[in-house]
């Protein structure tokens, strides 16, 4: 079998051979020296920029009836998804796209075993959040789909049965939300999301913990925290933050010693960053010029060079200086460091850390030593004090003790 093309748009089924004859299934006294096309099961054809495809049923055994042959629709079209074991799960999903057009931004549909593309409306699973959440984000832990809401953080247990009526649903956290779509990583089975109050790593024993307390002021003070976006850098083991739609300065979070930094940029600030293959992390800024085509811009947030400059600030909470209720003077400051690079000291008093009340500047010093330092002529009268160190070097820094000496 097979099908025989003559010209432009003329189709024949050939329906035997014998030697170099064929047999077709449309008698015809010859076509003279018109070229001819055979195909074996469709034929193309093509018009300027347009492709038309003929399919022909050549009488091919017929197979297995369809699975889903009853169902009334599985056409589904989803916002999120995540694999785990041999099913698709999706979340925030619309049934029957085109059609009814039907939204549940707190459903889950999980596929068929072995077949991610079929999705029956009848695999669904509502996430009855009772204050009116919907699906955010999905990601896994070990066995478990972790469903991320904006009022909620579900856990739905898949175990190797695989077997749905065995699969269990319980809410990890009521009072903990994600609000950022782009803003969810999972690293070495440690899942990173933004929240309202702050980003919140999720341990595979299921324990929340915000990594931005020491930086919690500037993160609540962010607007449009739903933009916000997290990336891994795999080369440096830190999560590179953007908060909201602030493009000039980035959040850099080590994951080896739990410290925050910031990548700071006057000008070709990036929208968003990817990694290529060698791991490296590229930023990509949108280009309008002079409103005519877009095109990206792309920088390497890499430094090629063995060291890379960055400003360390190290900030301490208020502490007390006086047990009593009244305030003491505060007189000198010592501090015990090793920088190869001169150091800026902030002094703030009695929880404001908005008014600095004295700035010392500290000079290099690569080995362990005190600095003691005067505060103003008269000293400063506070119940509590906090400091920030702050230094642009590619050394490291170490701060091993600051004292505070008084006046009562």
């Amino acid at each position: 079998g097979g099908i025989l093309k003559k010209g432009t748009n003329n189709h024949y089924v050939i329906t035997g051979t014998l030697g170099k004859a064929i047999k077709i299934n449309n008698p015809t006294s010859g076509f003279g020296s018109t070229a001819v096309q055979i195909f074996k099961d469709y034929v193309e054809d093509y018009s300027s920029n347009e492709a038309t495809y003929y399919f022909y049923d050549m009488g091919l055994t017929s197979g297995s009836v369809h699975p889903f042959v009853d169902e009334a629709k599985v056409n589904v079209h989803y916002k999120y998804s995540q694999m785990l074991g041999n099913r698709l799960f999706v979340g925030n999903v619309r049934l029957d796209p085109g059609g009814d057009n039907e939204d549940h931004p707190d459903w889950i549909i999980f596929s068929e075993p072995g077949m991610p593309d079929v999705l029956p409306i009848t695999n669904y699973i509502q996430i009855k959040d009772q204050q009116g959440g919907q699906v955010v984000a999905l990601n896994r832990l070990m066995d478990s789909l972790i469903v991320l809401m904006s009022k909620g953080i579900f856990r739905l247990d898949v175990n190797s049965i695989g077997d749905p009526a065995s699969w269990s649903l319980m809410e990890s956290d009521k009072n903990i939300g994600c609000i950022a779509p782009k803003g969810v990583l999972n690293i070495k089975d440690n899942i990173f999301f933004c929240s309202i109050d702050a980003i919140y790593q999720l341990s595979p024993d299921f324990r929340f913990t915000p990594i931005t307390e020491a930086i919690r002021d500037i993160y609540q003070d962010t607007s449009n925290k739903a933009n916000s976006r997290l990336l891994y850098d795999v080369k440096r083991n830190r999560i590179l933050c953007r908060f909201g739609n602030t493009k000039s300065t980035i959040y850099v979070f080590d994951l080896i010693s739990n410290a925050w930094s910031t990548l700071k940029f006057a000008s070709d600030e990036s929208d968003f960053y990817l990694i290529n293959d060698d791991l490296d992390v590229f930023g990509f800024q949108t280009i309008l010029p002079d409103a005519s085509t877009p095109y990206l811009k792309v920088q390497s947030i890499h430094n090629t060079s063995s060291t890379e400059s960055m400003e360390i600030v190290y900030k301490t909470g208020f502490l007390e200086v006086n047990n009593m209720d009244d305030k003491s003077i505060v007189r000198r400051v010592n501090i015990n460091y090793e920088s190869s690079a001169v150091l800026t000291c902030k002094l703030y008093t009695n929880g404001d850390f908005t008014t600095v009340r004295n700035t010392f500047t500290i000079p290099a010093n690569n080995s362990s030593k005190d600095y003691l330092v005067s505060v103003r002529p008269t000293g400063v009268r506070a119940k509590t004090v906090a400091f920030e160190l702050s230094a642009t070097t590619n050394s490291a820094v170490k701060i091993n003790k600051i004292e505070v000496e008084i006046d009562k």
